[in-house]
């Protein structure tokens, strides 16, 4: 079920994150003819506490936050997944599938705003499941989207000044 998706990501401090600054995307290929379904919207920041197992991958000088899908997302995942389960192709692996995080953090008021923003990102697509990590300490600025990290405009809900 898409609604189980969950990403979080682990972040320096004084940089934050919240709704509408994490992106799931997800694209299906039929390799045959070419068509292609993507399906990317903004995920919802997660209000309940983290799991006992997000906050063991916590570590000094660093926070995590915790996303949803929306139920407008779930929907969209899973007609797209209908499309693609129905496209005529005439051998077995002629569909492919591909998943991204995209981000967009803010320096929080008095952040430094020369220090990089290496990223953690960790994804698990059921509610049983462990986390996965998806990308470990990255300053990719290409992720991250470093080149336009601004203030935040407003703090992020559950974020520590």
């Amino acid at each position: 079920d898409p609604a189980n998706i969950q990403v979080a990501l682990r972040a320096p401090v004084g940089y934050a994150l919240g709704d509408g600054r994490v992106t799931f995307s997800l694209a299906l290929r039929n390799k045959e003819t070419d068509e292609t379904i993507a399906v990317a919207n903004a995920m919802a920041l997660s209000e309940a506490p983290l799991s006992p197992a997000l906050l063991r991958r916590e570590t000094p000088g660093t926070r995590i936050w915790s996303f949803n899908v929306t139920p407008e997302q779930r929907d969209a995942t899973i007609a797209a997944r209908e499309t693609a389960l129905n496209w005529e192709t005439r051998e077995a692996d002629m569909r492919q599938m591909s998943i991204a995080v995209d981000t967009r953090p803010c320096l929080m008021p008095g952040a430094n705003p020369c220090r990089e923003p290496k990223l953690t990102i960790f994804m698990k697509t059921a509610l049983e499941s462990d986390w996965m990590t998806l990308v470990r300490e990255s300053d990719d600025y290409q992720m991250t989207g470093a080149g336009d990290i601004g203030a935040c405009e407003t703090v992020p809900a559950g974020a520590v000044e």
